[in-house]
């Protein structure tokens, strides 16, 4: 019995003793975290890489910002690629009748609309055509700050930037 009360002191000491974790302990660990956290975000910011793909769409970040881009560029009439070479896609449809009355509905509430095919038999209504990816980057937030409600129909409930061919 006196065996048995020995070993059971043994082991409470062993445990009060050997599993106090202490505040250099924590400190250490949390100092690693936050500096493996400093590093991802320095990487991510002020460069531009893609996070996610889903074929037709793909996350970018931009300066911080990260914004979807349309895997396919459009074909705009009126539009050249050499002067606006991105523009901010707001909805894409199947058929070129339904996107031409979304732009004209976008057009009477003071918003130049474009239509633009992206070569896949999908017709994207477009606007606030751009120069640099980033003006349109802040075209594309000032745009949903603006129609916090808007209906992106067939895209994945935000605006998309495309490229103009």
């Amino acid at each position: 019995m006196k065996k048995i009360i020995g070993y059971a002191m043994m082991a409470g000491i062993i445990l009060l003793v050997g599993c106090k974790p202490t505040e250099q302990n924590y400190r250490a660990a949390y100092e690693a975290a936050q500096a493996k956290t400093d590093t991802g975000l320095r990487d991510i910011q002020g460069a531009e890489r893609v996070l996610q793909d889903d074929g037709i769409t793909f996350q970018r970040v931009h300066e911080g910002d990260t914004v979807l881009q349309g895997r396919r560029s459009l074909k705009i009439e009126g539009l050249e690629r050499a002067t606006t070479p991105y523009i901010v896609g707001i909805g894409v449809f199947k058929m070129p009748a339904n996107a031409h009355s979304r732009a004209a509905d976008l057009s009477s509430q003071g918003i130049k609309s474009y239509v633009g095919e992206d070569g896949e038999d999908r017709y994207v209504v477009a606007t606030h055509p751009c120069a640099t990816f980033g003006e349109a980057v802040v075209a594309l937030k000032t745009f949903r700050r603006l129609h916090r409600d808007f209906p992106y129909v067939g895209l994945p409930g935000q605006p998309v930037i495309y490229q103009v061919r």
